[in-house]
């Protein structure tokens, strides 16, 4: 879920703080720890948003952006050669019960995508 949040702060290039409380659902004080590794990083920097002086974004930086390129590749060559591994017969398998997780998930939630 981390690394979705940190994904989608380095597509939109801002968040605002509150919206990743309410996604990650954590503790102030574990959120301030999260928010603080990272920018002890240099990967991302907090700012007052100028519009509402109460809030504050998270900009990720170009280290930030650096950092998600270079992950994005490792996971995409992890996959391929995870796939090379099991086979194409196990790959369409493995879509199959997910897909069928998701539409379990869907029903029991209303319909509600997970």
């Amino acid at each position: 879920i981390l690394y979705t949040m940190f994904h989608n702060l380095a597509e939109n290039n801002k968040l605002h703080l509150q919206e990743v409380r309410d996604t990650l659902a954590l503790s102030p004080p574990t959120l301030t720890a999260i928010i603080t590794s990272l920018e002890d990083k240099k990967l991302i920097n907090r700012v007052i948003d100028q519009q509402d002086r109460r809030n504050i974004c998270l900009n990720i930086t170009q280290k930030g952006k650096e950092y998600i390129e270079t992950t994005d590749k490792k996971i995409e060559e992890a996959i391929s050669q995870y796939i090379d591994y099991i086979g194409e017969e196990d790959v369409n398998k493995f879509i199959e019960i997910l897909s069928k997780t998701e539409n379990f998930f869907s029903e029991i939630w209303g319909g509600k995508k997970c």
